[in-house]
């Protein structure tokens, strides 16, 4: 589920694509399922739907003014978002 979560929130502008429905259905129906790379199991459908409600929560974490976003460590690797703020 982590594994999933951090693929997703790679993706460009991810905060703003999870609110499309067609965008949505489309990550659900290719997670749910599928094997690797989301993880080294396949997911449940309600698995999926955990981690798809669970990116409103990440898009509030967000910092609009210099895109700085949570991290998450999968596998012992931490994956972070660029900092794209012209503060930096």
């Amino acid at each position: 589920m982590c594994a999933l979560s951090a693929t997703l929130r790679s993706k460009p502008k991810w905060w703003t694509k999870y609110t499309d429905p067609e965008i949505h259905a489309r990550w659900k129906q290719e997670a749910a399922g599928a094997v690797p790379p989301f993880g080294d199991i396949s997911l449940k459908e309600e698995e999926v739907d955990y981690v798809l409600d669970e990116l409103s929560h990440f898009a509030a974490l967000r910092d609009t003014n210099t895109g700085i976003e949570a991290s998450v460590s999968v596998r012992g690797r931490s994956r972070s978002q660029k900092c794209t703020s012209s503060l930096l």
